[in-house]
């Protein structure tokens, strides 16, 4: 976490994180708590922004992966085995175009937006493959603003490793082991970024 004080000085009482990084190997449930938190916020009132990826099937079969404007509801491609613009990761073929008329602008309107919280699922190797997302999410993590954000498990990314030094940040790791307990963390590490008391999951 970055500093609060300079060298010499007195630290006083640690202020609270400004950016959540909630990371976890594949299949923690990652996804789902971010669904959570947007819910529980949603329904207190509190403006919520961002974006979040779900996977899309059909029948058994895991055919791609959507993504989510939580500001407006569009939803488009981020990732899918038939089509797809971009780069190939595993079996899925990243929507360029999509990711960036959902995921990009959803970022960049959050900046501009007076939402108190923003949410992004996820930082990972698809959304990375896009220099806009990649200069986006820079800007974002250095804004100031309220996020909450999911991660790749182990993933070292240049402009995440730049907000860790530079901005008042915590890592949350979810495992299958804590993962029914992590909500409540993160609800009271939310409330005292937002100045709100009594908080807890809905």
């Amino acid at each position: 976490m970055a500093s609060n004080a300079a060298e010499g000085q007195e630290l006083g009482p640690l202020l609270p994180a400004r950016i959540l990084l909630v990371t976890g190997p594949p299949g923690s449930g990652k996804t789902t708590l971010i669904q959570h938190i947007y819910d529980h916020y949603s329904k207190l009132g509190v403006s919520v922004v961002g974006i979040i990826t779900r996977e899309y099937r059909v029948g058994e079969e895991r055919a791609g992966f959507k993504l989510r404007n939580l500001g407006t509801g569009e939803e488009g491609w981020l990732a899918r085995k038939q089509g797809g613009s971009g780069p190939k990761i595993g079996q899925y073929n990243v929507d360029s175009k999509d990711l960036e008329r959902i995921g990009v602008a959803a970022l960049l309107n959050a900046m501009r937006e007076n939402a108190r919280l923003v949410l992004v699922d996820e930082i990972g190797p698809m959304e990375m493959t896009s220099r806009a997302f990649r200069t986006a999410i820079s800007q974002l993590l250095a804004s100031g603003k309220a996020t909450v954000a999911t991660l790749r498990h182990d993933s070292r990314y240049p402009e995440v490793e730049e907000a860790r030094r530079t901005v008042d940040t915590r890592t949350i790791l979810v495992t299958l082991a804590n993962r029914e307990n992590v909500p409540q963390e993160i609800v009271a590490e939310v409330d005292a970024m937002l100045g709100l008391t009594g908080g807890g999951p809905s």
